[in-house]
C-alpha cells in the first residue's frame, strides 16, 4: 500500500503547462521514476517524465539523468520522443498516430527504467445537444450536455467557454491543453447528461466533452478519492492507480467532441 500512495509525493499531477503537487509526507521517502502521458487522435502525446523528490527538501531537480523515451506500437513499432527540457516529451512531427494500434511508454535513465501497459486510442462519444436551463434565481442557470452512454463505467469531463458579446468571462482559467484536474467531474456518473452550472448573461458556450480511456478513468476516479479523503477527519489513506511498471504513473488515452451553443 506504501509503495501505491507513494505516487502522490510526487508533483505527479500535471498538465503540459502547469504542474501540482499534493503535500504528503511519508515515513520512509523512496524515489521513484514517475511517467504520466495522455494518448490522444486529436493532440497525438502528451508526456511527462521525471523522478519522485522528497517534500523535505528544496532546491533539488526532478530530472532524470540520462533520460531516453520511446514510444512502442503492438506491431512491433517504435519511435524514441522528443524533449526541449529533458522532462516534457513529444512525438516527432514526422510520426503519424494509428487508431488501431496500441501503445506503451517505455523511459529509461541512468538509475531506473519503466514503462506502461499498451493502450488503445479510444474515440470520442459525440454529443447529442446541449441546452441552457434557466432557473428562478440568479446561480440556478445550467448548461446541460446530452450525449449517449454506452457504458455506464465511463467517466466524462467537459470544459466551458462562456461568451459574452464575443469575449470569453469565465472567472476561472480555460486553457486548450487536457488537463483533467481543472475539469469538473459530474455527480450523475452513468447517466446521459453533463450539468453544470452557468453564467445568466451569455450569448454562447463552446463545449469540449472528453471521453476517458479505461486507465484514464480509474486514475481519475482513484485521484478523487484521494483528494476526498484528505478532508476525512478518519485519516483513511487511498491508493491511486498506476499502470507504470517500475515507477508511478499513468500512461491512458482521450478524446474530445467539440460543439457550440448560442442563445437566441
Amino acid at each position: 500500500m506504501k509503495k501505491i500512495v507513494l505516487l502522490l509525493l510526487l508533483l505527479l499531477l500535471f498538465s503540459c503547462e502547469k504542474e501540482k503537487t499534493i503535500d504528503l509526507k511519508l515515513d520512509n521517502f523512496e524515489e521513484k521514476m514517475v511517467v504520466q502521458g495522455f494518448l490522444s487522435a486529436q493532440n497525438n502525446i502528451e508526456l511527462v517524465v521525471k523522478k519522485t523528490v522528497s517534500p523535505d527538501v528544496v532546491n533539488v531537480s526532478d530530472k532524470l539523468d540520462n533520460l531516453l523515451v520511446m514510444l512502442s506500437d503492438n506491431q512491433g513499432g517504435q519511435v524514441q520522443l522528443i524533449s526541449n527540457d529533458d522532462k516534457h516529451f513529444f512525438l516527432p512531427s514526422n510520426v503519424v498516430l494509428n487508431p488501431a494500434y496500441k501503445y506503451n511508454i517505455e523511459a529509461t535513465s541512468t538509475k531506473y527504467d519503466a514503462k506502461s501497459e499498451f493502450v488503445s486510442i479510444i474515440s470520442a462519444i459525440p454529443i447529442d445537444s446541449i441546452i441552457k436551463e434557466t432557473g428562478s434565481n440568479y446561480d440556478d442557470d445550467k448548461m446541460i450536455i446530452y450525449y449517449n452512454n454506452p457504458d455506464i463505467n465511463n467517466i466524462y469531463l467537459a470544459k466551458f467557454y462562456f461568451y459574452k458579446n464575443g469575449n470569453l468571462i469565465n472567472d476561472y482559467p480555460q486553457t486548450e491543453k487536457f488537463d483533467p484536474y481543472d475539469m469538473i467531474m459530474p455527480d450523475n456518473i452513468g447517466s446521459n447528461s453533463y450539468k453544470v452550472r452557468a453564467y445568466r448573461n451569455i450569448d454562447s458556450v463552446k463545449v469540449k466533452f472528453y471521453t476517458l480511456s479505461k486507465e484514464l478513468a480509474k486514475y481519475y476516479k482513484s485521484y478523487i478519492n484521494y483528494t476526498n479523503s484528505l478532508q476525512s477527519s478518519f485519516g483513511e489513506s487511498y491508493p491511486i492507480y498506476s499502470n507504470i511498471s517500475g515507477g508511478l504513473g499513468v500512461f491512458g488515452s482521450y478524446a474530445y467532441d467539440e460543439k457550440v451553443w448560442r442563445g437566441n
